[in-house]
């Protein structure tokens, strides 16, 4: 498997993966503040905030994607407090 692809152990459950679409900054807070540990969050577009983590997670690029980006709002873009956090083709702009 390459890097772009997910673990087997999450791949066989569809239920810890979230899709994240659009632009709004509490779409994907609400979505990182809802997922349980391990859960993968798939998103496409440019997310706009200050996004915090307290949590193991997996922020990937939705497959077929184009573009998926973390954008601060005022400052950084993201904040790990606690945890393992993978990003997988995701870019990060402040």
């Amino acid at each position: 498997a390459d890097q772009h692809d997910l673990p087997a152990s999450l791949e066989q459950r569809p239920e810890r993966v979230v899709r994240v679409r659009g632009t709004r900054d509490h779409d994907l807070q609400g979505a990182i503040d809802a997922a349980s540990p391990g859960a993968v969050l798939r998103m496409s577009g440019t997310c706009v905030g200050n996004f915090r983590i307290d949590k193991s997670l997996t922020l990937q690029r939705r497959p077929g994607a184009t573009n998926a980006a973390l954008k601060g709002a005022s400052g950084r873009p993201l904040t790990i407090t606690d945890g393992t956090v993978r990003l997988v083709r995701i870019r990060l702009t402040g």
